[in-house]
């Protein structure tokens, strides 16, 4: 599994996943999801039950898009 944690674009498009944070113990959260088969519940009582919380967990896809013009009659 390959995990992301840069905003770099191009590290994004070969990752299964990316996660942003500040705290190093956030790339198990893809690891206990998508390979442990955790669900999100699981996973934060997993942490909470080692003294952590999970204060925000937003899932979003981002699209990056690169938009030019056609010359006329090249369409």
């Amino acid at each position: 599994m390959t995990i992301a944690v840069s905003e770099n674009k191009y590290i994004n498009q070969i990752a299964q996943r990316t996660v942003l944070s500040d705290d190093a113990l956030s790339v198990l959260v893809p690891v206990l999801e998508g390979i442990v088969g955790w669900t999100p519940l699981r996973i934060r009582e997993f942490f909470e039950g080692h003294g952590f919380v999970l204060r925000e967990w937003d899932k979003v896809q981002t699209d990056s898009l690169t938009i030019c013009r056609v010359a006329a009659g090249a369409a």
